[in-house]
């Protein structure tokens, strides 16, 4: 694992030498129902943005130790890399067919507002 980690900061991928940061802004979401939302964001790889789509399921909310309200999200959504200059020959192994080739999932906790 650490070989193909080295591999993905390196040059052919992310460089993250050069670009030591992604970035993804978003301001607001929408309810879609139960424990699901979403909201539009813009994502930036290697200095690339694009708009992005994150579908968002609420895990749980509790109150931490210093009574601050806090939610567990999981984030999902699919993007194309060659949409952010990642062309390194994985395109082949992806099947080549032109839609979303890498599915992404974060886990977030985030406190709430009072």
């Amino acid at each position: 694992m650490q070989a193909r980690d080295e591999d993905l900061r390196s040059h052919r991928f992310f460089d993250a030498a050069t670009f030591p940061q992604l970035a993804l802004h978003g301001e607001r979401g929408e309810y879609a129902g139960g424990l699901r939302g979403g909201v539009d964001v813009d994502l930036t790889i290697r200095n690339v943005t694009h708009r992005t789509p994150l579908a968002i399921d609420v895990r749980g909310m509790t109150l931490d130790g210093q009574d601050r309200a806090k939610a567990a999200l999981t984030a999902t959504t699919a993007i194309n890399r060659s949409d952010f200059g990642l062309t390194t020959e994985l395109r082949e192994e992806s099947g080549g067919s032109g839609g979303p080739d890498v599915h992404v999932t974060a886990d977030i906790v985030v406190f709430l507002r009072q």
